[in-house]
């Protein structure tokens, strides 16, 4: 199947699942946007090759429900992509439970982004019959963050994003 069928037909599963089963997918408003995501939306805006976009999306969980920033379709895949729009030093590694932010002198923890979007990668591929290989999952942080550790290939800055989804 070439890619622009996979695309379309990827569009029209994903429309209809969420017409079906009542998801929500909130029109996108910049004034009201979280600034990192809306940031994600203009890059991706600047894809040469066919896609369809999907921002703030909630679909229902075996525990509720979860939200994701962007889904992304491709004629090379399907993306789930977390945004981040952190400052500062980040420092962790892809197994870790939590990451750090440092700040000057002041450390904040939060939860590791890659195991989140896991969990969002995961309820997406559920929704469709396609090998996992059809999926990935990527974390983009959009403000000046400097990974300080090895965070995992699936870890870019927002400069690198378009470069990444493009890939074969």
């Amino acid at each position: 199947m070439n890619g622009v069928l996979v695309l379309l037909v990827g569009a029209l599963l994903v429309s209809s699942v969420c017409f079906a089963t009542g998801i929500a997918v909130r029109r996108f408003i910049l004034v009201n946007r979280n600034m990192g995501e809306a940031l994600v939306v203009n890059t991706l805006a600047q894809l040469s090759c066919p896609h369809v976009l999907i921002n703030n999306v909630t679909l229902p969980t075996e525990s509720g429900t979860t939200q994701i920033d962007h889904i992304l379709i491709t004629g090379s895949g399907i993306f789930t992509i977390e945004t981040k729009h952190y400052t500062g030093w980040i420092l962790g590694s892809p197994d870790d439970s939590h990451w750090t932010q440092v700040i000057y002198r002041k450390k904040s923890r939060f939860r590791n982004p890659l195991r989140q979007n896991y969990g969002h990668l995961r309820t997406v591929q559920s929704l469709f019959k396609l090998p996992d290989t059809a999926f990935q999952g990527l974390v983009v942080f959009t403000g000046d963050a400097e990974f300080k550790t090895e965070l995992g290939p699936h870890v870019i800055h927002l400069n690198e994003l378009l470069g990444f989804v493009q890939q074969p």
